[in-house]
């Protein structure tokens, strides 16, 4: 925790954190989300939690009629339509290049990536892969910004 909120003063605002550890059970996930979301609010981003409800966060992802912002991850264009018409604000299109979180899925590229942004009825975040060198690449599409875990993470073992 004291890691996180040192590093949060660096970034440029606004950014949108999703609290994801599935890994955890429910109790202990949401007591961490809880805390995160306080650290993460004081310094002046947005929170949101997926898969579950947490009182005072900004929004949840992956949970359609939750309060707050929606987003919902799209992998194609049916899942696209599947998160427009779930009425979410936002949906993160992903893997548009190789990730180690999902290192088995196939990455859609650059072009087929900008083709479905371009269609889009709705604001897009690339994921997947991406780092400071993938995010230039997509500088002047239609992408609103981009997703990331290990490019914010450093060093992950």
């Amino acid at each position: 925790m004291e890691e996180l909120a040192a590093a949060l003063p660096a970034l440029e605002k606004p950014l949108a954190f999703i609290f994801r550890h599935d890994h955890l059970g429910p109790e202990e996930r949401i007591a961490l989300a809880d805390s995160v979301r306080r650290i993460v609010q004081e310094r002046g981003h947005l929170f949101k939690v997926a898969r579950a409800q947490l009182e005072g966060a900004d929004g949840h992802h992956k949970l359609p009629g939750a309060p707050g912002l929606l987003t919902m991850p799209a992998h194609d264009e049916d899942e696209l339509v599947a998160a427009f018409a779930a009425q979410a604000d936002a949906a993160f299109l992903s893997p548009i290049f190789a990730t180690r979180s999902h290192p088995e899925a196939q990455a859609m590229g650059r072009e087929r990536a900008v083709a479905i942004a371009q269609a889009s009825p709705m604001p897009l975040f690339a994921l997947g892969g991406m780092d400071e060198e993938k995010a230039a690449e997509l500088e002047g599409t239609p992408f609103q910004g981009f997703g990331a875990i290990d490019a914010f993470a450093g060093e992950v073992s």
